[in-house]
């Protein structure tokens, strides 16, 4: 007989039921098996968030998309779309590998893969640095004069920073203005443009602009980590405070709602137990793009179909690389593509040796750089402030690199500012009719010549992309994630107010 274990009464209905069900069918009361990730031998901090998903099919596009809301908030979108224009169109022309851009169509992001979104990072704050002028924060400024003389103007600006109702003729509008004047609790108080001030935008992209730059660092110490730990706090809180100026009262703040931004705090963790994050890429051939290269060499379900397929496909990269090393690769050769997308670094700038026994054209290598046809198209493009592909030398000489290896030569001037992390100078090409050619050039390997392989992206207005009345102001990158500063160096990016002596 059964007995109730709480009082030594006979069971209840419940008991009864559940001891029917229990031997009709005893496998849904076995105890659970313990999850696979308990008794693999795998810890739980081994199980790492991926640069490629976490920071910029993560971060960034929640960021992008976040500021594109914003827009929408301050009735400012349609203008924002025409800013943006031709923006990331002018260095996709380019063609670098380390900054593959496509168009910023319509504030969509469709069709965009995790190099176009590294290619964001890149340009991030210089993108929308210029933002504040094409959605000022409204100003008003009582006028020095009695009340009843104001006009229609300054009335529907006393009501708009209060966020009040500012349609209506003139007399209507003065009419309402009296109203809440003579109010007895007084008149309303004044309240911060909608979606935050222009300056959360700022201190959010400069800050996520430090971040990823120590985050895709090639070598990690103890003392880069706290740097790297530093940073990503420093960018919550700056994503925060633009979060919490969007976001409604009742709604949870995008850090938590969303694993990626509160996962960042993983990553310290991750650089300590395995390195540098760069290793872990899961583009090019090494990861998820090994399927664009093996799609090619897959022609139907044939017997043997694995390994004539694979076959295929090392062979196809074999005689790539042989063609390659023997300079018979043109830029748009198949195999040459394949080559490359199969090893994302195969020479690195510090590969002496790979360098001195290739007979590849050292300037081309894996499109660090564009080669222009000659002085003049390098000085057209500058007139028209289109972004130029720059190389810094030993010397710390900018330049640009010509098909026959000559050089134009461009000077860093005089420092006009700073916007949202990125550094502004007066720039100016090489007055000399034809350049000259570098002596360097012939006599050592490009990898001894260049010191950087940078991107020169000229100061953007509320039209967007500046034409040919506007100054020479330009701020520059590299592909090291560095940016220019005031003084003209090349390091990683700053966050002005940051104190960098601690």
């Amino acid at each position: 007989m059964l007995i109730d274990a709480s009082d030594g009464r006979p069971p209840g209905a419940e008991l009864v039921a559940m001891e029917s069900e229990r031997a009709r069918k005893p496998e849904l009361f076995q105890m659970w098996k313990f999850p696979s990730l308990w008794v693999r031998g795998v810890q739980l901090n081994q199980h790492i968030d991926v640069a490629m998903h976490l920071i910029f099919l993560g971060v960034i596009k929640t960021t992008i998309q976040m500021i594109a809301e914003w827009t929408k908030e301050r009735g400012k979108h349609t203008a924002f779309l025409q800013y943006s224009k031709g923006t990331f169109e002018s260095v996709q022309k380019l063609g670098l590998d380390w900054c593959r851009c496509v168009p910023y169509k319509n504030g969509k992001l469709g069709g965009w893969v995790s190099e176009n979104y590294l290619a964001a990072a890149r340009l991030i704050n210089w993108f929308f640095g210029s933002i504040d002028e094409i959605a000022n924060d409204p100003v008003f400024v009582e006028p020095d004069r009695p009340m009843n003389k104001w006009t229609k103007s300054h009335n529907q600006g006393w009501l708009m920073v209060r966020g009040l109702d500012a349609q209506g003729n003139a007399d209507t509008l003065k009419a309402r203005v009296l109203h809440y004047v003579q109010h007895p609790e007084g008149p309303p108080p004044l309240i911060g443009p909608r979606g935050g001030e222009v300056s959360n935008i700022h201190s959010v992209v400069a800050s996520l602009k430090a971040m990823v730059s120590r985050l895709m660092g090639r070598s990690m110490t103890e003392e880069v980590i706290l740097d790297v730990e530093r940073h990503i706090k420093i960018f919550l809180t700056s994503f925060e405070a633009f979060d919490c100026a969007m976001r409604g009262s009742e709604d949870k703040p995008t850090w938590i709602s969303s694993y990626n931004f509160i996962c960042l705090t993983n990553l310290p963790s991750v650089l300590r137990e395995f390195g540098p994050l760069r290793n872990m890429w899961e583009g090019a051939g090494q990861g998820e793009k090994i399927l664009r290269l093996v799609k090619p060499t897959y022609i139907g379900l044939r017997k043997n179909w694995q390994q004539n397929m694979l076959d295929r496909l090392l062979r196809q990269t074999a005689m790539g690389r042989l063609m390659q090393l023997g300079g018979q690769v043109s830029e748009d050769d198949s195999m040459n593509w394949m080559t490359e997308d199969l090893i994302e670094d195969d020479i690195s700038e510090d590969d002496d040796t790979a360098i001195a026994s290739s007979h590849v054209d050292v300037f081309r290598g894996n499109y660090l750089l564009r080669r222009y046809k000659n002085g003049a198209e390098v000085r057209q493009q500058f007139d028209s402030r289109n972004p130029l592909s720059v190389v810094r030398l030993r010397n710390d000489q900018f330049c640009c690199v010509l098909i026959s290896n000559y050089v134009v030569r461009l000077h860093c001037g005089e420092f006009t500012g700073q916007i949202a992390g990125a550094s502004f100078h007066l720039w100016q090409v090489d007055n000399d009719q034809e350049p000259e050619l570098h002596e360097q050039i012939q006599q050592i390997t490009c990898t001894d010549q260049v010191k950087n392989y940078c991107i020169l992206l000229p100061k953007l207005s509320m039209k967007g992309m500046p034409d040919m009345s506007d100054e020479p102001i330009y701020t520059l990158i590299d592909s090291e994630w560095n940016d220019i500063q005031p003084d003209a160096t090349l390091i990683m990016p700053k966050i002005v107010g940051a104190n960098y002596n601690e």
